[in-house]
């Protein structure tokens, strides 16, 4: 399955990035995300982490696979109900601000194929309502302090 989404934020492409690039502002946008812990060193490709549901259930350990600063990165997670899960994030600077893409593209094992139906009507609103809170969060953040956005995903 694959779903793509779009928001435009009204910050500096650097910005974006630099929030983006603090795995602890994960949960300040990410309704899925309670609490993030680094797994490897510093981010960058190959750079592991691990996210928690509330109440630590549902665990999901995700890789950075693609960087590209400040204009594109991405992760994949592999679950016992993902075979396959990637997210591409991409941040292009736009006369009003900065345009974040999210493509999701995910391929459930086949025990769990009888959700699809359920995901592919979901996963579309439940990007956008992430992409949403991004933009709330980090258009809240003072001019003076938006690529250290409030400290935690």
């Amino acid at each position: 399955m694959r779903t793509e989404e779009r928001v435009v934020v009204t910050r500096a492409i650097e910005d974006l990035w630099a929030f983006f690039m603090d795995i602890q502002n994960l949960p300040k946008w990410d309704r899925g995300v309670a609490r993030v812990q680094a797994t490897s060193g510093d981010v960058g490709v190959g750079f592991t982490f691990d996210t928690f549901a509330a109440g630590d259930r549902g665990r999901m350990s995700y890789e950075v696979t693609r960087l590209c600063a400040p204009y594109e990165y991405e992760v994949v997670t592999r679950s016992s109900f993902f075979s396959l899960g990637r997210w591409q994030f991409t941040l292009e600077a736009t006369g009003a601000g900065t345009a974040v893409s999210c493509i999701a593209d995910f391929s459930v094992r086949t025990r769990y194929l009888w959700l699809a139906p359920v995901l592919a009507m979901l996963g579309p609103r439940a990007i956008r309502r992430d992409l949403g809170e991004l933009k709330r969060v980090t258009e809240a953040v003072p001019d003076d302090a938006a690529g250290a956005a409030p400290a935690a995903g």
